[in-house]
């Protein structure tokens, strides 16, 4: 049953297919489309490579993270609390301030070095994207 079926099928297809007729392409379409391709290439204009983050920009960002890190490996010792004292700035109330954080808190150097590069960068971005939305002049 399946075998006359699909012989029926088969002859069915092959007369539909040699009643059809190719389509032909006029003469000359393959030059008329290359003429338009030619002139679409002269109208355009190129837009040469512009970086995303100019060099200025890196190397301003590279001597802001030397800095900061200069700061951060050799800027803590010359650090003192004395004029916290001077001014009672580190006493809430009758309770020394520094004194009761530094016994509960403490930060390692990786943690402090992670949060200030976040906050660099964090910085940055924020820069970026405000000059990013004011040109586009996207209201937020």
């Amino acid at each position: 049953m399946k075998k006359q079926e699909a012989k029926e099928l088969n002859a069915f297809l092959e007369k539909t297919t040699k009643a059809l007729e190719l389509e032909k392409a006029p003469k000359g379409f393959v030059r008329s489309v290359m003429q338009q391709v030619e002139l679409q290439k002269e109208n355009t204009h190129s837009i040469g490579y512009i970086p995303l983050v100019s060099k200025t920009l890196w190397i301003g960002i590279g001597c802001a993270v030397v800095a900061l890190f200069w700061f951060l490996g050799f800027g803590r010792n010359h650090t003192s609390t004395d004029w916290f004292s001077t001014f009672k700035l580190n006493t809430i109330g009758n309770m020394d301030a520094f004194n009761s954080f530094s016994n509960s808190l403490s930060v390692s150097d990786s943690t402090i070095y992670a949060l200030s590069g976040l906050l660099v960068f964090l910085g940055i971005q924020v820069i970026y994207l405000k000059q990013f939305f004011a040109k586009r002049e996207v209201l937020l």
